[in-house]
């Protein structure tokens, strides 16, 4: 099998299956549940607790979700933005898919929180190297709910409870613009395109 390319859906399909995941995400309703992240100091050992959802919901809505920010998948967010822009969109929809590319966009980047990521090298400028919110994401997937990556799992425990901590709290902040772009994707497809 190799040296085969793997067949593509068709537009249209691509289509049908980022509806369904969409449909699917919200139906589960965790996803959207906040979740807290309390980081404990004080005078004794610093510790993180956090509070979610049960693990196993969350987990089935991530398998979903993850389709939505990985290269390669039909639905990957990205891709799904080029062939939305390709489409034909019903008046005054225009404006709030260009907020949503914006939004992810944006997401991209370390913003409020950042976090040196130390397997990568320091820039030539003396900068450093910031953990992204996708890639804290992933760490938080793969590591936290998934367990399939054993690379992951050996880069996230050498991060200090309080580093895991902040990594959770920037990969929470980066599921809730998945969220809301799946969600808006799914809005789009079913309401907006003429």
């Amino acid at each position: 099998m190799t040296g085969r390319t793997p067949p593509r859906r068709t537009d249209d399909e691509s289509l049908e299956l980022a509806l369904r995941l969409a449909d699917s995400i919200a139906a589960s309703g965790v996803l959207g549940i906040k979740s807290t992240v309390a980081i404990h100091g004080g005078g004794g050992p610093i510790g993180v607790r956090i509070t979610e959802p049960p693990r196993a919901q969350v987990r089935d809505a991530l398998v979903d979700l993850r389709k939505f920010d990985s290269r390669g998948e039909d639905v990957y967010i990205p891709s799904l933005h080029a062939l939305l822009l390709k489409r034909a969109r019903k008046p005054g929809w225009d404006a709030g898919f260009r907020e949503a590319r914006k939004a992810y966009a944006a997401a991209q980047e370390p913003r409020d929180i950042k976090v040196v990521d130390p397997d990568e090298p320091v820039l030539p400028d003396g900068g450093e190297n910031w953990i992204k919110p996708p890639e804290a994401w992933r760490l938080w997937v793969y590591v936290e709910h998934l367990h399939n990556d054993y690379d992951r799992e050996l880069r996230y425990k050498r991060f200090d409870p309080l580093t895991r901590g902040v990594i959770q709290a920037m990969a929470r902040d980066y599921n809730a613009v998945l969220v809301e772009q799946v969600a808006y994707i799914g809005k789009l497809i079913r309401h907006g395109l003429a």
